[in-house]
């Protein structure tokens, strides 16, 4: 076996483990607010809506000759599902709707700093074998799919970071 499936081998144990773990120290009992509820609807809708304007936003660009030289369809449409997840995790988080009542962020959020460096590792290591992001001259799901995560979980990652921040003072006061 290659070093490189060596390292895909432990990078999955390793998730499972600490999936395994958060599973094991989430409290199963703390669910979501009516509140939360409604956030989360409020969400769903918001993220629904950026699919379709994505998607609309694809089918405009698969007329240009120029995109479809260089970006493959797949890869486009996968990125718009990513977009549109981006954007109901994002209205969640900001509007508290993200997590539990009773639970941690911190896990959540090492979750997804391991996730993110996964997929930064997937993406240059690609670049470092062949030079560039692009298969036979378009960007195409393996390392475009690994670009896309990287900057989403990126966006998320900080999203609770400063969350975490705002929320932290207001927690102290009670």
């Amino acid at each position: 076996m290659e070093m490189k499936g060596v390292f895909i081998v432990i990078a999955v144990l390793a998730v499972a483990v600490f999936g395994v773990i958060l599973g094991y120290y989430t409290d199963r009992k703390s669910t979501f607010d009516e509140r939360q509820l409604l956030a989360r609807a409020r969400a769903y809708r918001v993220g629904f809506g950026s699919l379709i304007i994505a998607d609309l936003a694809i089918m405009l660009l698969q007329s240009w000759r120029k995109w479809t030289e260089v970006v493959d369809s797949t890869f486009a449409m996968m990125a718009a599902l990513m977009f549109s997840l981006m954007v109901f995790c994002i209205y969640c988080v900001t509007h508290d709707a993200f997590f539990q009542r009773k639970e941690n962020p911190k896990a959540y959020l090492c979750l997804c700093i391991v996730v993110l460096f996964g997929n930064v590792m997937a993406v240059i290591s690609h670049y470092s074998d062949h030079g560039t992001l692009l298969v036979n001259g378009k960007l195409t799901l393996s390392p475009g799919g690994n670009l896309v995560f990287s900057i989403m979980f990126f966006v998320l990652t900080v999203t609770i970071i400063i969350k975490m921040l705002v929320t932290k003072p207001e927690e102290d006061e009670e």
